[in-house]
């Protein structure tokens, strides 16, 4: 009778540790993908760093430029007033032909 008993706890030990080995190479897998997804995260946030960088010495040297030819930023205030002038007349002579106004 104890032999039996034995028996059948063997076994149930031997259904265990199979379940354990499916678990564990589940957890294996997942900590494999759980790397690679970081892995992926370290290299995206390295490009950004890189494009802030990048974004920073544009800037800079567009600061510079500004600084430089400061009758650029009169040259295009004037262009976009004209623009914006053009744009209004434009409107008030369709309106005018249209009969709204």
């Amino acid at each position: 009778m104890n032999l039996d008993i034995l028996g059948a706890r063997f076994e149930a030990l031997g259904r265990d540790l199979a379940e354990m080995k499916t678990v564990l190479r589940s957890v294996s897998d997942a900590i494999t993908k759980l790397a690679l997804v970081e892995e992926r995260q370290t290299q995206a946030a390295a490009s950004i760093a890189r494009a802030f960088e990048s974004l920073e010495k544009i800037d800079a040297r567009l600061e510079r430029l500004e600084a430089q030819h400061p009758s650029a930023l009169l040259v295009a205030r004037v262009v976009n007033g004209a623009v914006i002038a053009a744009a209004a007349g434009s409107v008030v002579y369709v309106a005018k032909h249209a009969g709204l106004m």
